[in-house]
Protein backbone atom coordinates (compact mmCIF):
# COMPACT_ATOMS: atom_id res chain seq x y z
CA UNK A 1 0.00 0.00 0.00
CA UNK A 2 1.26 3.47 -0.90
CA UNK A 3 1.33 5.99 1.93
CA UNK A 4 -0.44 9.21 1.05
CA UNK A 5 -0.64 12.63 2.66
CA UNK A 6 -3.94 14.23 3.72
CA UNK A 7 -4.27 15.65 0.21
CA UNK A 8 -4.09 12.14 -1.25
CA UNK A 9 -0.60 12.61 -2.65
CA UNK A 10 2.37 10.33 -2.20
CA UNK A 11 5.33 11.70 -0.25
CA UNK A 12 7.27 12.08 -3.52
CA UNK A 13 4.43 14.07 -5.09
CA UNK A 14 4.05 16.28 -2.02
CA UNK A 15 7.81 16.96 -1.93
CA UNK A 16 7.86 17.81 -5.64
CA UNK A 17 5.00 20.31 -5.26
CA UNK A 18 6.75 21.94 -2.32
CA UNK A 19 9.95 22.25 -4.37
CA UNK A 20 8.09 23.74 -7.32
CA UNK A 21 6.37 26.28 -5.09
CA UNK A 22 9.73 27.40 -3.75
CA UNK A 23 11.61 27.69 -7.03
CA UNK A 24 12.40 31.05 -8.55
CA UNK A 25 12.09 30.24 -12.28
CA UNK A 26 9.01 30.09 -14.48
CA UNK A 27 6.83 27.05 -14.06
CA UNK A 28 4.94 25.24 -16.80
CA UNK A 29 1.35 24.25 -16.00
CA UNK A 30 -0.76 22.08 -18.29
CA UNK A 31 -4.55 21.95 -18.36
CA UNK A 32 -5.35 18.34 -19.28
CA UNK A 33 -8.21 16.09 -18.16
CA UNK A 34 -7.30 12.50 -17.28
CA UNK A 35 -9.05 9.60 -15.60
CA UNK A 36 -8.24 8.80 -11.99
CA UNK A 37 -7.20 12.33 -11.08
CA UNK A 38 -8.93 14.91 -8.94
CA UNK A 39 -7.94 18.00 -10.96
CA UNK A 40 -6.98 18.69 -14.61
CA UNK A 41 -3.77 20.53 -13.65
CA UNK A 42 -0.32 19.08 -14.34
CA UNK A 43 3.27 20.11 -13.87
CA UNK A 44 6.75 18.56 -14.11
CA UNK A 45 9.69 18.84 -11.73
CA UNK A 46 12.50 18.18 -14.24
CA UNK A 47 15.26 19.02 -11.76
CA UNK A 48 14.22 15.96 -9.74
CA UNK A 49 13.02 13.78 -12.63
CA UNK A 50 9.36 13.90 -11.57
CA UNK A 51 7.02 13.97 -14.57
CA UNK A 52 3.28 14.42 -14.91
CA UNK A 53 2.63 15.63 -11.40
CA UNK A 54 -1.08 16.21 -10.85
CA UNK A 55 -1.54 19.49 -9.03
CA UNK A 56 -4.53 21.28 -7.52
CA UNK A 57 -5.86 24.85 -7.53
CA UNK A 58 -4.69 25.45 -3.96
CA UNK A 59 -1.11 24.67 -5.05
CA UNK A 60 -1.27 27.95 -6.99
CA UNK A 61 -3.64 29.98 -4.86
CA UNK A 62 -6.25 30.15 -7.63
CA UNK A 63 -9.39 32.18 -7.06
CA UNK A 64 -12.56 30.47 -5.88
CA UNK A 65 -14.32 31.31 -9.13
CA UNK A 66 -11.61 29.75 -11.29
CA UNK A 67 -11.39 26.72 -9.01
CA UNK A 68 -15.15 26.19 -9.35
CA UNK A 69 -14.96 26.63 -13.13
CA UNK A 70 -12.14 24.07 -13.37
CA UNK A 71 -14.15 21.60 -11.29
CA UNK A 72 -17.23 22.05 -13.51
CA UNK A 73 -15.15 21.67 -16.69
CA UNK A 74 -13.47 18.51 -15.41
CA UNK A 75 -16.79 17.05 -14.23
CA UNK A 76 -18.31 17.79 -17.65
CA UNK A 77 -15.47 15.85 -19.28
CA UNK A 78 -16.02 12.89 -16.96
CA UNK A 79 -19.75 12.91 -17.73
CA UNK A 80 -19.41 13.05 -21.52
CA UNK A 81 -16.13 11.29 -22.37
CA UNK A 82 -15.44 7.61 -21.78
CA UNK A 83 -12.37 5.47 -21.30
CA UNK A 84 -12.62 4.26 -24.90
CA UNK A 85 -11.63 7.79 -25.96
CA UNK A 86 -15.02 8.71 -27.35
CA UNK A 87 -17.35 11.63 -26.72
CA UNK A 88 -21.08 11.12 -26.40
CA UNK A 89 -21.60 13.87 -28.99
CA UNK A 90 -19.53 16.20 -31.13
CA UNK A 91 -21.44 19.16 -29.66
CA UNK A 92 -20.38 18.21 -26.12
CA UNK A 93 -16.79 17.83 -27.29
CA UNK A 94 -16.85 21.24 -28.99
CA UNK A 95 -18.38 22.87 -25.89
CA UNK A 96 -15.77 21.28 -23.60
CA UNK A 97 -12.90 22.28 -25.89
CA UNK A 98 -14.06 25.89 -26.17
CA UNK A 99 -14.52 26.14 -22.41
CA UNK A 100 -11.04 24.66 -21.91
CA UNK A 101 -9.52 27.42 -24.04
CA UNK A 102 -11.34 30.01 -21.92
CA UNK A 103 -10.09 28.40 -18.70
CA UNK A 104 -6.52 28.25 -20.01
CA UNK A 105 -6.73 31.98 -20.70
CA UNK A 106 -8.03 32.59 -17.17
CA UNK A 107 -5.21 30.45 -15.75
CA UNK A 108 -2.68 32.49 -17.72
CA UNK A 109 -4.01 35.65 -16.08
CA UNK A 110 -4.00 34.26 -12.53
CA UNK A 111 -0.59 32.57 -12.93
CA UNK A 112 1.04 35.31 -14.99
CA UNK A 113 3.72 35.99 -12.37
CA UNK A 114 4.81 32.38 -11.89
CA UNK A 115 3.91 30.09 -14.79
CA UNK A 116 3.24 29.55 -18.45
CA UNK A 117 0.03 27.65 -19.18
CA UNK A 118 -0.66 25.13 -21.94
CA UNK A 119 -4.00 23.58 -22.81
CA UNK A 120 -4.05 19.96 -24.00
Amino acid sequence: MIDRTESGRTAVEAAAIARLAGQSGRRSVRLVADFGREWPLWEDDPAHDVRNLCTAPDDYGLSDSLTTALREWFDYWQAHYDADATWDSSANHAHWWARGRELAAALRVELADIADVRFA
